[in-house]
């Protein structure tokens, strides 16, 4: 069983706009968190849905502020179940 995150200090009332910061989970094809870490949103694709379904999806571009295993200071792009609100930009 897998447990919620905690989200007491993240604002996830608002939505993710470019500048903002986030906290990322890097995760490896079965879903199992390998990485994470606090980025920056450069850029931001909406997807749109091709079959009238669902509303598609949201992919973020971060830039990394760590040293990561992934890779030091890259643009990545990641899904919207991989990303938290951490901090609006002002």
């Amino acid at each position: 069983m897998a447990k919620k995150m905690r989200q007491k200090n993240y604002e996830n009332s608002e939505e993710i706009g470019i500048g903002d910061l986030v906290r990322y989970y890097a995760t490896d094809p079965h879903g199992i968190v390998v990485d994470g870490g606090i980025a920056i949103v450069m850029e931001i694709f909406e997807s749109e849905d091709l079959y009238g379904e669902d509303s598609g999806s949201t992919m973020y571009r971060l830039l990394l502020q760590e040293e990561t295993k992934i890779a030091p200071s890259k643009l990545l792009w990641f899904s919207e179940q991989e990303v938290l609100l951490y901090k609006k930009a002002t």
